[in-house]
């Protein structure tokens, strides 16, 4: 395990996409790839023990033309996962498990109604699994779908919904899309790309200079591990999150997250649920669109 860089940043706000990306009608074929830092402090486990985070996200995404009011989009995701178990009680001071690791990707069709309508729906497909358990037993799968109106002046907003079979555990997610440019310096839209974390969130942002953004914003967040046999760790939380973003070049932009993590519990199905302390958060995106 990576040494702990300060126990005070954090959790990633989840692999950042912006909504843009899903509902959003797009001229030409673009490919972008991300790289994600992220690590956690320790949260005190209210029956005992620490528990502590860290990973490295990377990302790709493509956009295709198909005809003029069809479009294809591939997201595909490897997430490298570090648990830190500090004598769990839980879990007899045995950890669960201490790495896992995560694959993950969807395929979306958009169609372009008339009138600033559009549909979209995307099949996801997921393997979390820490390294003692199966990749096979860890799959998770669904469906996103929804509906969007899109205006002349590039706002939009859209509903939609999503069915998760989440390594056995199905949820039924509802979606609202939107981005609305408030005025020519503030913003308010979905800082995330759902899946089966959660929903897209919701920020709100102002422009700093041309190449350098702030914004605040919030996002329900649940995370599913197979760490052995048919043991599944939850851990479910809300994270309230602070963002600078700065375009470096008009291709190239990095993005700074600090966060705190609001009621975070954990549970699995030998031992039932137990809380967290609340913590601080925080992680590191460089992104390129080529």
């Amino acid at each position: 395990m990576m040494e702990r860089v300060g126990k005070l940043i954090v959790t990633l706000v989840s692999l950042v996409t912006t909504t843009t990306a899903i509902a959003e009608p797009q001229a030409a074929t673009t490919y972008s790839v991300s790289l994600t830092k992220s690590m956690s402090a320790d949260a005190d486990i209210d029956n005992g023990g620490q528990l502590g985070r860290q990973s490295w996200q990377l990302g790709a995404r493509s956009n295709w033309t198909l005809a003029p009011t069809w479009r294809l989009s591939a997201n595909l995701g490897i997430d490298w996962l570090d648990w830190d178990w500090k004598v769990p009680a839980q879990y007899a001071q045995q950890a669960p498990f201490e790495s896992a690791r995560r694959y993950h990707g969807n395929l979306m069709l958009s169609h372009q109604l008339g009138n600033g309508w559009s549909l979209m729906a995307a099949p996801t497909l997921q393997f979390a699994y820490a390294n003692d358990a199966s990749l096979a037993d860890s799959k998770s799968y669904g469906i996103m779908a929804g509906a969007m109106r899109h205006y002349a002046s590039g706002n939009y907003w859209g509903v939609g919904g999503a069915y998760f079979n989440d390594i056995g555990k199905v949820r039924f997610l509802p979606l609202v899309l939107f981005n609305w440019q408030i005025s020519d310096k503030w913003r308010l839209g979905n800082p995330l790309m759902p899946d089966f974390s959660g929903g897209a969130g919701i920020e709100l942002a102002y422009d700093l200079t041309p190449a350098l953004q702030w914004g605040i914003g919030s996002s329900k967040h649940t995370e599913r591990i197979l760490a052995h046999e048919q043991q599944v760790v939850e851990l479910s939380e809300w994270r309230l999150f602070s963002r600078v973003g700065w375009h470096i070049t008009s291709d190239t932009a990095l993005n700074f997250y600090l966060g705190y993590s609001v009621s975070p519990d954990l549970k699995d199905g030998e031992h039932g649920t137990v809380a967290l302390d609340d913590y601080v958060s925080g992680a590191l995106q460089l992104r390129y669109r080529f």
